[in-house]
């Protein structure tokens, strides 16, 4: 495609069409698109569709990575990072600590639109966390846990207030 058609192709879509793209984009569900958005998740599903269509893509994966590759070309925030030229001398880290905390001129961006790009087609890491991958009876073991301690903590209570009443 030229430039022209992919211009054509990003400013045809809408801008709720994007804002549910964007999410998508970060691996969200219809579901958690539509809590986000406060609109119902045949709606997200719905400018989904509107938006692959537009784009020309055959699955939501594709125009997902269609929309990444036009998000990176034609969607530049006003604000990202400045990038000093390559014929100025490095900073020594004396000169990095001696500047305020608050100059952004010298930092790098958190992410940029390739890493946004490359993240796009991995799988969702949100909810994954390794050490709490239990089988059964290791699930079974800590609910048993957490009753029993709960077991005791209402006997504490009663002996507590067993004790109490006896005072007055």
């Amino acid at each position: 495609m030229s430039g022209d058609q992919d211009r054509a192709l990003f400013e045809a879509l809408t801008d709720k069409q994007r804002e549910c793209l964007d999410r998508v984009l970060i691996r969200m569900t219809s579901k958690e698109i539509a809590r986000d958005l406060g609109i119902s998740p045949v709606s997200v599903d719905q400018r989904v569709l509107h938006a692959r269509l537009r784009l020309g893509a055959a699955t939501r994966d594709e125009a997902v990575r269609l929309y990444a590759r036009l998000l990176q070309t034609y969607d530049r925030a006003t604000y990202d990072a400045l990038y000093l030229p390559s014929a100025l001398p490095p900073l020594t880290s004396s000169a990095v600590d001696e500047a305020s905390h608050t100059d952004t001129a010298f930092r790098e961006p958190a992410m940029t639109y390739a890493d946004f790009e490359r993240l796009a087609g991995a799988p969702s890491t949100i909810m994954e966390v390794p050490w709490l991958d239990l089988n059964g009876a290791s699930k079974g073991v800590i609910i048993i846990a957490l009753a029993l301690a709960i077991i005791m903590l209402l006997l504490a209570i009663v002996a507590v207030s067993e004790q109490l009443s006896t005072l007055v």
